[in-house]
């Protein structure tokens, strides 16, 4: 996918040189930011007139708008909140992280169909944090692990149960995975614009924020599931995917037999053993006995201990 150029527009230069600042700090290659004073500066610029770019032009400019602009891809920096009623706007003065995300939902919602490209060198690898056991670390484990992970490898972590508590824990979201799957039925020509649009951070480890509503996990066939995962392969910029799923869910064997790897926390109480040989019986009446060949089981005592396996299992996979 080429890289797509976000041309800003507007009087306010203190504005624009810390918004241009935000954006190209990131170094992206799905976009990057040129700033522009005035609509002469624009109207001169080589990338105005190409079909990758989208202009970002203060309201306090709109009046100038040259018509050979008016079939391009046009959003609007309003200066007050309830203006974003509008089809094409977004509020000016919140954080560069929300704009950025509204910006690039935008842009996906109107690309034109391409062939994708994965921006990474080598294949993603697919790693699974699971148990049939409730209360046993599974995902402090994941999102540990998730973090170590990220010091050397792009990483992203894919929250996949039914309730999690992200929006309590880490704040609300405009978009979760729900609108990322609706965008991905839909067949738009820009899934990469809209995950990047979608994707949250926790320091260096980035998320999709999970579903809102507990009952859209189990409306989801284990097919919508597979496309994602073959679509975030063929399309992102990832190397690691980290997979954090429900029992719940459905086409969770098949799920898990694509990983190269499924860590499972464990405890050691009679109920805790019996739910784990059910979920064998599972593997072994479905035919994926293989799974369990790429399991690795660990019963924490602590946090520590929890920590710990995670560093480890992370230098492996960084291969420390």
């Amino acid at each position: 996918m080429k890289t797509k150029q976000i041309l800003v527009c507007d009087p306010d230069e203190n504005y624009l040189l810390h918004f241009l600042n935000y954006v190209n700090q990131k170094k992206n290659p799905l976009f990057a930011a040129r700033g522009f004073r005035s609509r002469e500066e624009l109207a001169a610029s080589r990338e105005a007139g190409e079909g990758q770019s989208v202009i970002l032009l203060s309201e306090l400019l709109e009046h100038e708008l040259e018509e050979s602009f008016s079939g391009k891809n046009v959003i609007l920096l309003v200066e007050e909140p309830w203006q974003e009623k509008q089809e094409k706007a977004v509020y000016k003065y919140q954080s560069g992280r929300k704009l950025l995300s509204q910006l690039l939902s935008l842009c996906a919602e109107e690309a034109e169909e391409e062939k994708q490209v994965a921006l990474r060198p080598e294949r993603m690898k697919c790693i699974a944090v699971y148990s049939p056991v409730g209360r046993c670390g599974k995902t402090d484990f994941a999102v540990t692990l998730g973090k170590e992970l990220s010091r050397k490898k792009r990483t992203l972590y894919l929250n996949l149960e039914a309730c999690s508590g992200f929006e309590v824990l880490y704040g609300d979201s405009e978009q979760t995975l729900s609108e990322l799957l609706y965008y991905l039925n839909q067949g738009k020509g820009a899934f990469p614009v809209k995950l990047e649009s979608v994707i949250q951070r926790m320091g260096n480890l980035e998320y999709i924020p999970p579903f809102r509503v507990p009952g859209e996990l189990c409306r989801i066939p284990g097919e919508e599931w597979k496309k994602l995962l073959d679509t975030l392969e063929r399309e992102s910029r990832y190397e690691i995917l980290i997979l954090d799923p429900d029992c719940a869910m459905d086409g969770l064997p098949e799920l898990l037999e694509r990983c190269e790897a499924v860590y499972m926390p464990v405890k050691e109480d009679e109920r805790a053993k019996a739910k784990i040989r059910q979920y064998e019986e599972t593997l072994e009446a479905l035919g994926l006995e293989q799974v369990r060949e790429r399991e690795e089981r660990f019963c924490f005592k602590s946090y520590e201990e929890l920590e710990t396996a995670a560093r480890n299992c992370a230098g492996r996979w960084c291969g420390e």
